[in-house]
């Protein structure tokens, strides 16, 4: 089990190198010490990659070339999506290194198996409430263990909050 809990070590030991398409976020990174690279000098991705992408091109460049990358680990997080700023890229990385992503799919796989007995619920917290009925046949997305240990590419949908399997 320590092998499959530990499946992404190599990001919170910062072991990754950072691919980017902005050259003054490669530089802010390297004046800090951290590997980084400029995803538009690469043929294929290095082994354990995180991919933060400040513009369309860089998201379409990182797909091409994770594609012909044999051996790859990466996450992948479409910065522009959200907020393409130096601080925000920061903040990302920070997150991601601070995550226990193992904790994060065990949660994963027990909300699955509660929607698998519910179609109806209450959604309760800080001053708000909510009820959301899920329509039938509707099958709900989260990645769990047995998803990770088959994977080498992970797409952010945000770079605070969900992980999609690609």
């Amino acid at each position: 089990m320590s092998s499959v809990k530990g499946i992404f070590d190599w990001v919170v030991k910062e072991e990754a190198v950072i691919v980017t398409d902005s050259a003054e976020y490669v530089s802010h990174l390297l004046g800090r010490g951290v590997h980084a690279e400029n995803i538009h000098d690469m043929e294929i991705l290095p082994a354990k990659s995180i991919v933060l992408s400040f513009s369309k091109g860089a998201s379409k460049r990182a797909f091409e070339i994770a594609k012909i990358s044999i051996e790859k680990e990466c996450i992948f997080c479409a910065l522009h999506v959200f907020e393409s700023s130096l601080s925000h890229a920061d903040y990302a990385l920070s997150l991601l290194a601070g995550s226990d992503f193992y904790s994060s799919l065990e949660s994963q796989k027990k909300i699955l198996a509660k929607l698998d007995v519910v179609d109806r619920f209450q959604i309760l917290g800080r001053g708000a409430k909510g009820e959301i009925i899920l329509r039938p046949g509707a099958t709900p997305y989260a990645m769990i263990l047995d998803d990770v240990k088959k994977i080498i590419f992970i797409q952010l949908l945000s770079s605070s909050r969900c992980i999609m399997r690609t």
